[in-house]
């Protein structure tokens, strides 16, 4: 009872962890979208930029054409009073006066041109300023959350590790039709009776069924048990596997014949990787791929090595 209630214990802290663990994922998802999204407002804003680069290049240049035809018309003033030696000081003065006057608001055009084209690179220089500062804020929050999710993904794993060694010693029965009032110790025990495997009550430390993720109609709950040590449970599971074909006739139980499988108690993160595992092995022509100690190997053929598949990440070694 002690026991049951630690495991209990265990599987509710189990519970909350993954509870948290699954709320960072969320305000990481959200976080990086967000970041997406502004990622998206800087590229708008550059593009705005390169715009007014490009229109503020397009005025200078006028100004600068400005600039020159100016000077070049002040080049022609200059000639122009050289050829006025002739005239008489009354018409040179008036000439010059007008002259001058033609020069300084042409003068007071270009500077005013040329603030205004200083006021832009000053506008621009700004702008720039403000995405590089945007840019690199965003790459430290990149780097923060990059790490983020590495510790994230450690915890997991810590979290996946926890619940499959709480389930070293457990095995799943599968097939087995549920009845009220069912004793499923004896039914356990009748089960390793029938595969040649001895068992006694005192072999099985505690014996449920769990409910499923997904129930599916017609199917029975499957049913958990922990045993007290690794020995009786791998005896159970290689008596098994030699036994073919076990079904509920083989136990006693009345109605049509149903195939029954005792398998390890694999987390459900290590099922999906499993199932992964085995496609890839079809896929990939290779021959073998099983459990052992709830943990997953494949193996090419009799002449090649075996590895362990610790991680979807690993399915990509079945080449």
């Amino acid at each position: 009872m002690r026991e049951t209630l630690m495991s209990d214990i265990r599987s509710q802290i189990s519970n909350e962890v993954r509870t948290v663990v699954s709320s960072i994922k969320e305000d990481f998802a959200v976080t990086t979208n967000s970041l997406n999204k502004e990622q998206s407002n800087i590229r708008a804003d550059l593009g705005k930029l390169e715009k007014r680069i490009g229109n503020l290049s397009s005025y200078i240049k006028t100004e600068l054409n400005s600039v020159q035809s100016v000077t070049s018309g002040l080049r022609s003033e200059f000639n122009e009073l050289i050829d006025v030696k002739s005239l008489d000081n009354s018409q040179n003065v008036t000439l010059l006066q007008s002259r001058q006057a033609l020069i300084e608001k042409d003068l007071e055009d270009l500077k005013v041109a040329v603030q205004f084209s200083s006021s832009q690179v000053d506008d621009f220089k700004n702008s720039l300023s403000s995405v590089s500062g945007t840019s690199k804020t965003i790459e430290l929050i990149k780097d923060e959350l990059s790490s983020t999710k590495n510790k994230l993904q450690e915890l997991q794993k810590e979290v996946d590790d926890r619940q499959q060694r709480d389930r070293l010693l457990n095995i799943e029965i599968v097939g087995v039709p549920e009845c009220k009032n069912e004793n499923l110790r004896d039914l356990l025990i009748q089960t390793s009776q029938y595969i040649d495997i001895p068992l006694t009550p005192i072999d099985i430390d505690h014996i449920h069924r769990v409910q499923p993720r997904q129930k599916l109609d017609g199917r029975p709950r499957v049913i958990v048990c922990k045993l007290r040590s690794a020995t009786v449970k791998s005896n159970i599971l290689a008596g098994f596997k030699k036994t073919r074909g076990l079904n509920t006739g083989n136990i006693g139980i009345e109605g049509p014949a149903i195939k029954i499988y005792i398998r390890e108690h694999l987390t459900f993160k290590n099922k999906e990787i499993y199932k992964a595992a085995r496609l890839a092995c079809d896929q990939k022509g290779f021959k073998y791929c099983w459990i052992k100690n709830c943990k997953i190997f494949v193996r090419k053929n009799d002449n090649c090595p075996f590895f362990q598949i610790s991680g979807m990440e690993d399915i990509k070694k079945i080449s």
